[in-house]
């Protein structure tokens, strides 16, 4: 008879003694009398059950929490990156930050007086010095004005001798050009060249940024005009030709059927 069925017969038979642990003990098999290890007493250790479920969820758990994780990380190093690029791009003068145009008419008769302008304006945080600004002038082409005052490129300096009107570059000194400010350079002067050429100018800005003095950037800018040849006007009055003509047919000996005095002979002619 097995325990199991033992067991059951002492539970179920009326009138059956009551026994006690030592009793049930004693009882057992004999794979269930080995104590368990750290067990008080020698009891053996209740059994343990392995729920899939609640492993699952919790394996799912620590998977998002690492994911969580990891980008924060991400996030807070991309943030930091970004706002370090950003401080570094926004107190350095970068090639987009120099607005420099250089603007005059499309075409031109020679021997008219031309109007160019140049623009420089500062689109960076940084203030700007040293700012110079040269104009490069084509063949055939004679300054009037100048706004403000051009120097001579070889001597800079404020106070300098202006450029003579045959001169072949202007030069300007801006000095220093404030974050956000723009300066306006205005160039007059007259220009002769051949119907059908084209005369280029060329002009470029140099500066020095205020917060890195060994740094400097320089920007160019061109623009073209073209020559064309003078406009010639004809104009014909049909009324005055009308009355040229009929003043010519009312001539003595002169009729609208008689010949032409080309064509007659100086019998005619009375001589």
């Amino acid at each position: 008879m097995g325990f199991l069925d033992e067991m059951k017969r002492r539970l179920t038979t009326p009138g059956a003694e009551a026994f006690s642990r030592e009793r049930f003990r004693s009882a057992q098999p004999d794979y269930l009398k080995t104590p368990g290890a750290g067990s008080p007493g020698g009891d053996a250790p209740p059994p343990t059950f392995y729920d899939t479920v609640d492993a699952a969820r919790r394996r799912r758990r620590l998977l998002f929490t690492a994911l969580g994780i990891l980008g924060g990380i991400l996030l807070i190093a991309g943030g930091t990156y970004g706002g370090i690029r950003w401080y570094r791009e926004s107190r350095t003068v970068q090639p987009y930050h120099i607005a420099f145009s250089l603007t005059g008419p499309e075409r031109i008769v020679s021997g008219e007086d031309a109007r160019l302008q140049l623009r420089v304006e500062n689109n960076s945080r940084v203030a700007w010095e040293n700012v110079n600004v040269e104009l490069q002038l084509p063949e055939g082409f004679t300054t009037k004005t100048t706004t403000p005052l051009a120097v001579n490129p070889s001597a800079r300096a404020p106070g300098s001798a202006a450029a003579p009107p045959g001169a072949a570059t202007l030069a300007w000194t801006l000095g220093t050009l404030p974050s956000k400010a723009s300066q306006d350079l205005v160039v007059t002067g007259r220009l002769l060249g051949e119907e059908g050429t084209a005369a280029l100018f060329h002009a470029r800005v140099t500066l020095v940024p205020q917060n890195r003095p060994d740094a400097r950037t320089e920007k160019t800018a061109f623009s073209s005009i073209a020559v064309g040849g003078i406009p010639v006007e004809l104009s014909i009055d049909f009324r005055r030709c009308h009355r040229s003509s009929k003043a010519k047919s009312q001539l003595p000996g002169l009729s609208k059927d008689s010949p032409t005095p080309q064509n007659r002979s100086p019998r005619n002619w009375g001589l």
